[in-house]
């Protein structure tokens, strides 16, 4: 995680490829090159492009003919598109939702598409500070001036244990909330156990559950 301002990890990138035809496809070689983009490549990662295709233009032919080898039934030409890919990389900040807090882990949204997860152990607790001081040889504190984060199990989703709370009304509405969340939960097969809290008691995501973290593999 970081305080820096997320990033964009989306690229513009013009490829080329070489287009196999089928015979059934040989009078609209365009209608072919569209379906195979489309319908096998599109939201998929793509080695050649180091990334999810996210869309496609600027299709065309780099040759005005094809060739047909051998025996194959293909007709082959090369072909360019431009594309648009999502391509993090290590190092990279990004921006995600919150979606799933358990002690083990933090699962994030990424532009409502992509799937996310922070392990516990990149959440600073106080344990593991104490542990990287006692391991260290300088003279200098690691980690200085790091957030200290513990897992709180039970409570409710906004944060508050609702068992401590006098006011009946508050109670209720708090109950309400927190069952439509689970509904929503539950209906995608994940349900968060707790959530991660600072020493001065301010939670993981803030008020609005989003996080910048950094990639790291």
């Amino acid at each position: 995680m970081s305080k820096e301002e997320a990033t964009s990890a989306f690229r513009v990138i013009y490829a080329s490829f070489n287009l196999a035809i089928p015979p059934s496809l040989l009078h609209d070689p365009m209608t072919a090159l569209l379906e195979i983009w489309d319908s096998l490549l599109i939201r998929r990662y793509i080695p050649q492009l180091s990334g999810v295709l996210i869309a496609h233009d600027e299709h065309m032919f780099l040759r005005s003919s094809a060739a047909i080898d051998g025996d194959g039934a293909f007709a082959t030409v090369p072909a360019a598109i431009k594309a648009l890919v999502w391509a993090p990389h290590v190092g990279q900040r990004l921006e995600g939702k919150l979606t799933l807090s358990t002690s083990s882990h933090v699962s994030l949204l990424v532009h409502g598409t992509f799937n996310a997860s922070i392990s516990s152990m990149h959440l600073p607790t106080s344990e593991s500070l104490a542990l990287a001081e006692s391991n260290s040889t300088s003279f200098e504190r690691p980690n200085r001036g790091a957030q200290v984060w513990s897992f709180v199990e039970g409570y409710g989703l906004d944060g508050v244990d609702e068992h401590a709370r006098g006011d009946a009304e508050a109670e209720h509405d708090q109950q309400q909330q927190q069952e439509e969340e689970e509904e929503e939960e539950e209906e995608e097969g994940r349900k968060s156990t707790g959530y991660w809290a600072k020493e001065d008691g301010g939670r993981l995501g803030g008020e609005n559950g989003r996080i910048v973290f950094t990639v790291i593999g």
